[in-house]
Protein backbone atom coordinates (compact mmCIF):
# COMPACT_ATOMS: atom_id res chain seq x y z
CA UNK A 1 0.00 0.00 0.00
CA UNK A 2 1.39 3.38 -0.94
CA UNK A 3 1.67 6.30 1.43
CA UNK A 4 -1.13 8.81 1.42
CA UNK A 5 -0.24 11.99 -0.42
CA UNK A 6 -1.30 15.30 1.07
CA UNK A 7 -1.39 18.61 -0.74
CA UNK A 8 -0.90 21.83 1.22
CA UNK A 9 -2.22 25.10 -0.15
CA UNK A 10 -0.86 28.30 1.40
CA UNK A 11 -3.38 30.99 2.23
CA UNK A 12 -2.60 34.70 1.86
CA UNK A 13 -0.77 36.16 4.85
CA UNK A 14 -3.73 38.30 5.86
CA UNK A 15 -6.25 35.42 5.67
CA UNK A 16 -8.08 34.73 8.93
CA UNK A 17 -10.23 31.72 7.99
CA UNK A 18 -13.00 30.70 10.36
CA UNK A 19 -13.79 27.05 11.07
CA UNK A 20 -16.57 27.29 8.47
CA UNK A 21 -14.09 28.68 5.95
CA UNK A 22 -11.67 25.83 6.60
CA UNK A 23 -14.46 23.25 6.29
CA UNK A 24 -15.59 24.83 3.02
CA UNK A 25 -12.06 24.81 1.57
CA UNK A 26 -11.42 21.21 2.63
CA UNK A 27 -14.76 20.03 1.21
CA UNK A 28 -14.19 21.89 -2.07
CA UNK A 29 -10.71 20.43 -2.50
CA UNK A 30 -11.94 16.93 -1.62
CA UNK A 31 -14.65 17.26 -4.27
CA UNK A 32 -12.10 18.33 -6.88
CA UNK A 33 -9.81 15.42 -5.98
CA UNK A 34 -12.77 13.03 -6.12
CA UNK A 35 -13.66 14.24 -9.60
CA UNK A 36 -10.09 14.06 -10.89
CA UNK A 37 -9.04 10.82 -9.14
CA UNK A 38 -12.16 8.68 -8.64
CA UNK A 39 -10.50 6.04 -6.44
CA UNK A 40 -11.93 2.52 -6.32
CA UNK A 41 -14.76 3.42 -8.72
CA UNK A 42 -17.38 1.17 -7.04
CA UNK A 43 -19.91 3.82 -8.05
CA UNK A 44 -19.42 2.90 -11.73
CA UNK A 45 -20.96 -0.55 -11.16
CA UNK A 46 -24.01 1.10 -9.61
CA UNK A 47 -24.21 3.58 -12.49
CA UNK A 48 -24.05 0.80 -15.10
CA UNK A 49 -26.78 -1.19 -13.31
CA UNK A 50 -29.07 1.82 -13.09
CA UNK A 51 -28.57 2.65 -16.78
CA UNK A 52 -29.23 -0.99 -17.76
CA UNK A 53 -32.49 -0.76 -15.83
CA UNK A 54 -33.51 2.35 -17.77
CA UNK A 55 -32.61 5.02 -15.24
CA UNK A 56 -31.23 8.34 -16.41
CA UNK A 57 -28.59 9.27 -13.85
CA UNK A 58 -27.01 12.66 -13.14
CA UNK A 59 -24.52 13.36 -10.39
CA UNK A 60 -23.43 16.76 -9.15
CA UNK A 61 -22.06 18.60 -6.18
CA UNK A 62 -24.56 20.06 -3.74
CA UNK A 63 -24.75 22.15 -0.60
CA UNK A 64 -26.38 20.34 2.33
CA UNK A 65 -27.97 22.31 5.17
CA UNK A 66 -29.16 20.68 8.38
CA UNK A 67 -31.23 22.53 11.00
CA UNK A 68 -31.79 20.95 14.41
CA UNK A 69 -33.95 22.11 17.29
CA UNK A 70 -34.35 19.62 20.10
CA UNK A 71 -35.62 16.43 18.46
CA UNK A 72 -36.64 18.22 15.26
CA UNK A 73 -34.49 17.88 12.16
CA UNK A 74 -34.92 19.62 8.84
CA UNK A 75 -32.57 19.15 5.88
CA UNK A 76 -32.25 20.78 2.48
CA UNK A 77 -29.93 20.56 -0.50
CA UNK A 78 -29.20 23.04 -3.26
CA UNK A 79 -26.75 23.71 -6.05
CA UNK A 80 -25.63 26.88 -4.27
CA UNK A 81 -25.45 27.87 -0.62
CA UNK A 82 -28.22 30.44 -1.21
CA UNK A 83 -30.41 27.77 -2.81
CA UNK A 84 -29.92 25.36 0.10
CA UNK A 85 -30.62 28.05 2.69
CA UNK A 86 -33.69 29.23 0.77
CA UNK A 87 -35.03 25.68 0.85
CA UNK A 88 -34.34 25.22 4.58
CA UNK A 89 -35.97 28.61 5.22
CA UNK A 90 -39.10 27.49 3.37
CA UNK A 91 -39.16 24.12 5.14
CA UNK A 92 -38.74 25.54 8.64
CA UNK A 93 -41.28 28.33 8.02
CA UNK A 94 -43.81 25.82 6.69
CA UNK A 95 -43.31 23.66 9.80
CA UNK A 96 -43.93 26.69 12.03
CA UNK A 97 -47.05 27.72 10.10
CA UNK A 98 -48.52 24.23 10.34
CA UNK A 99 -48.59 24.51 14.11
CA UNK A 100 -45.23 23.01 14.98
CA UNK A 101 -43.38 24.82 17.74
Amino acid sequence: MSAQRVLEVPLPENAQPSLNDMELLQTAFQAIVGLQYPGDQKWQAVLRRLEREGWSVRCGLMWHVEARRGRELEEACGKTRDDAYTRIDQTTRAASLEGCP
